[in-house]
């Protein structure tokens, strides 16, 4: 025989013992993770042949109440649990400590006696699932499992079944078609938000387990209407964000691809060509103050051809990047005047005419005068000054008197523009000359 130490006087006892002949002390020899085990010794109750590994029964009142099998330590084999001499409550097997394949589970519904409601079914791994028959003494209910939540099936049967999820509210969660185990057809879903007492509803197609056809969905405040195929956004979609902003398109792999529209909650919108969920290609997009441009899309941004009209009727016509005017174009002003223009991230540095005469023309702070800088090397009528952007300007002191520090002049732009072997034109950096007239 085997010997342990009490774990409260220190005492050798047989290892099959349930309590140390010398301070009476439950051994503790059962796994203390199950609530069913019981570890006091009232004179009702007695537990005999315990062990680790192996069968253990509770007896009460004289009256076998538990039946089960352990091995290391875990439930393992046959549980029988019973409510009374001549009604059983549960039967059935245990593995590694959970409950697997068929199981009998009967409950007492009124006070008065003994009315049993006989469950039978299948566990895996710990849950509930597949078909399970539920007994009443005058009715018979057929309802299913899956991972442990309750599915009641119309028709059940071998090769498909349609089925209800019903949640602890007694509220439909999901219901739908199977075939052979696996979605098929049409299916609804609806989740109940206990917090604010929303909704998320989701409703379309299964084939062979993946979402595919139309799918309506109404989630956390956003509602989509799309195609899927294969799980995926595929196809037309409408989508409605919580953010106001909707979209109305084309989708492929999950990702606005393709012709679409965009509306934005500011009153901006879109219309024309994604690529991997980005405005790229041909469209078209208006703010919500009236401007509007048409054109080339790259990434998101106006890059390539393009025409920006303003809210007050001007337009520019000609290149852009990265969102911005840049290189060559014309703007027309609402006057009707048509200027050639070159700009440069967005700002049109130079303006000319039919006649190539300067036309832009603005104001600066001078912030310091450069003629005694050593670096300077310029014609005697040429003054050189800084302005507060960092900019250079040139003075004609022949056309007109030197500047001071902290003066405020206007100035003009000029571009030196070359013709090239191509015949082509080709612009150098800007110069900022001081304007010889000062009047606004």
């Amino acid at each position: 025989m085997d010997f342990i130490n009490c774990k409260s006087c220190g005492s050798p006892i047989p290892e099959d013992s349930f309590e140390c002949p010398i301070c009476e002390t439950d051994t503790g020899l059962y796994n203390d993770d199950d609530d069913d085990d019981f570890y006091h010794s009232d004179e009702n109750k007695k537990k005999v042949n315990s062990f680790k590994n192996g069968l253990i029964e509770v007896l009460e009142d004289g009256s076998l109440k538990i039946r089960k099998h352990y091995k290391n330590g875990q439930l393992n084999g046959l549980y029988e649990e019973f409510l009374s001499q001549q009604h059983l409550k549960s039967r059935g097997q245990y593995e590694n400590g959970k409950k697997v394949g068929l199981w009998q589970e009967n409950e007492v519904f009124d006070s008065d006696g003994f009315s049993i409601i006989k469950n039978e079914g299948c566990y895996n791994s710990g849950k509930r699932d597949g078909l399970w028959i539920e007994t009443y003494p005058i009715l018979e209910k057929k309802g299913a499992y899956t991972l442990g939540e309750r599915l009641i099936l119309v028709d059940y049967g071998i090769d498909s079944n349609y089925g209800l999820l019903i949640d602890e509210n007694n509220l439909v969660k999901s219901k739908g078609y199977y075939k052979k185990g696996i979605k098929e057809g049409s299916w609804y879903f609806n989740e109940f938000h206990a917090n604010d007492h929303s909704f998320d509803t989701y409703e379309g197609n299964y084939k062979k387990g993946l979402k595919n056809g139309t799918w309506s969905y109404f989630e956390n405040g956003e509602a989509y209407s799309c195609e899927f195929k294969d799980d995926k956004l595929h196809g037309i979609g409408t989508c409605l964000w919580k953010s106001g902003d909707k979209y109305v398109g084309e989708w492929e792999e999950n990702n606005m691809h393709g012709k679409g529209t965009y509306y934005y909650s500011d009153g901006s919108s879109y219309i024309g060509s994604y690529k991997d969920h980005s405005m790229h290609g041909k469209g078209s997009f208006t703010w919500a103050n009236g401007t509007h441009y048409e054109g080339d899309f790259k990434d998101g941004q106006m890059d390539g051809k393009g025409t920006l009209t303003w809210a007050n009727g001007n337009k520019y016509v000609g290149n852009f990047k990265h969102d911005k005017m840049h290189g060559e174009g014309i703007y027309n002003h609402l006057s009707g005047e048509v200027k050639k223009v070159f700009s440069k991230k967005g700002v049109m540095n130079t303006m000319y005419d039919q006649n190539q005469k300067i036309l832009e023309r603005f104001k600066v702070r001078i912030s310091d005068v450069l003629d005694n800088q050593s670096w300077v090397v310029s014609p005697p009528k040429w003054q050189l000054c800084k302005t507060d952007g960092g900019n250079v300007v040139w003075n004609n002191t022949e056309k007109r008197e030197k500047i001071s520090k902290g003066e405020e002049v206007y100035v003009i732009t000029l571009w030196k523009k070359n013709i090239i072997s191509s015949g082509t034109e080709k612009f150098s950096e800007p110069t900022f000359y001081v304007d010889f007239k000062q009047t606004d």
